[in-house]
């Protein structure tokens, strides 16, 4: 673990939705491409920064973009320490869509970064590459006109049903940056507007539901 004054290198991203195992362990779920096994996770507070010193929340047991062999889903699970204490931005329903059919046009995400933001659904999951820093990683994936940013990777995706919200999926991407001084309301220097300029990438959360049984080996429970 760093001690106080020294540097070390940290990614920042959102986790989509927690849940406990039949033994009692706190699951949070996240994009693979944010961690890797064995790595420490540290809460955000709600000013949106990172502070240092702290004590980690929980720690990544898997990772399926590294794992072997790997099921191309950019998802990671984080277990939670007992008693650990962190700042959730918002809270919702973990009601999870069994399949991507029958979905309506639109989908929102939450994300650290950007916050909610909301757009059509694009098509439904194939193969994609992702850019993970130095690595290059293939995934399977859906996708959708929502824009998102960095710190939003891994941040839940979700639809408006008559029943109320449903989690489809998790931020694993987009297929541009945001340029300096762009936001997702203003839009560039070129008018368009981010929403609407921006394709986001997401793992569906059907395909993560049936990782968790197979590689937790516990069925999962609200």
């Amino acid at each position: 673990m760093p001690t106080p004054g020294a540097s070390f290198n940290f990614q920042v991203c959102t986790a989509a939705w927690s849940f406990q195992l039949e033994d009692g362990r706190s699951i949070a779920v996240a994009a693979s491409h944010c961690a890797k096994p064995g790595e420490k996770v540290w809460a955000g507070v709600q000013s949106g920064e990172f502070r240092y010193p702290a004590e980690p929340i929980g720690e990544v047991i898997y990772s399926d973009l590294y794992a072997q062999p790997t099921h191309d889903l950019d998802v990671a699970f984080i277990e939670l320490y007992r008693n650990a204490e962190y700042y959730t931005p918002e809270w919702m329903g973990t009601e999870i869509a069994q399949s991507l059919d029958h979905l309506p046009s639109q989908v929102c995400k939450l994300g650290r970064s950007t916050g909610q933001t909301c757009g059509q659904f694009s098509h439904d999951t194939q193969p994609s590459k992702l850019l993970a820093g130095e690595d290059s990683l293939e995934s399977n994936a859906a996708s959708a006109s929502v824009c998102a940013a960095a710190g939003d990777s891994g941040g839940p995706v979700y639809a408006q049903l008559s029943q109320g919200p449903v989690i489809v999926g998790l931020v694993s991407g987009t297929n541009r940056h945001l340029e300096p001084g762009e936001t997702c309301s203003t839009g560039s220097e070129t008018g368009i507007a981010a929403e609407k300029s921006i394709e986001m990438s997401f793992t569906p959360a059907s395909d993560i539901d049936a990782l968790i049984h197979q590689v937790l080996g516990t069925p999962a429970r609200a």
